[in-house]
């Protein structure tokens, strides 16, 4: 009677805590999606900003008398060429960024899926032991040494869920690294490639 409870409150406390943990992946990648769209709607408001206040301050420029007033035409070619130039390279940096980071997101979002399964596994497979070991120690109650017995499988088995959990943890996590070293290099070569359309350009309107 004592293992038939025992079995029985193992095993809900088992379920119980798989639930839980199911809960809090959904909770996880809730939030995560959730910073990426907030990430994107700020990114595009800047964006926004950022291309209004250019286009603002080449019109100003443009249309202000100087010293090149008799050269207006000139002022104004030099002008629109550098206008093009730069929102073409700006286009190509923003699609090029967004492609790096929508490679990015799909791939943790991948990793992040893979290794709540794997870790999902593990609590299966500890569930699983601990109902057969109570089983067979409910069956073999008479015998000397079934309690010792059980208390070691179980004992055990929450050895290995802990030991494969922390080993899954440090591969997911160094995979993760990898990613964002990955999605970073991208974005410093668009923005060094941006940078150098820029200066040259610059150069050239000057």
């Amino acid at each position: 009677n004592s293992l038939a409870l025992f079995a029985s409150a193992s095993v809900s406390a088992l379920k119980l805590g798989s639930s839980a943990m199911q809960t809090a992946f959904e909770l996880n990648l809730n939030i995560m999606k959730g910073a990426w769209q907030l990430e994107d709607t700020a990114v595009n408001a800047l964006r926004t900003v950022g291309k209004s206040a250019f286009t603002g301050a080449l019109d100003t420029f443009q249309n202000r008398p100087g010293v090149f007033i008799k050269n207006t035409e000139v002022r104004t070619k030099a002008v629109e060429t550098y206008k093009t130039t730069m929102l073409d390279a700006l286009s190509d940096h923003q699609i090029n960024i967004d492609a790096a980071r929508a490679i990015y997101r799909e791939d943790m979002l991948a990793l992040v899926i893979a290794h709540q399964e794997v870790l999902t596994g593990l609590v299966a497979t500890l569930t699983t032991t601990i109902t057969d070991a109570v089983n067979v120690a409910k069956e073999n109650c008479s015998k000397p040494g079934v309690v010792a017995t059980l208390t070691g499988v179980i004992a055990k088995a929450n050895a290995t869920l802990l030991a494969k959990g922390i080993a899954e943890d440090v591969r997911s996590l160094a995979k993760a690294v990898v990613l964002v070293t990955t999605r970073n290099k991208s974005f410093i070569k668009e923005e060094l490639a941006f940078l150098k359309t820029s200066v040259s350009a610059t150069a050239d309107l000057a």
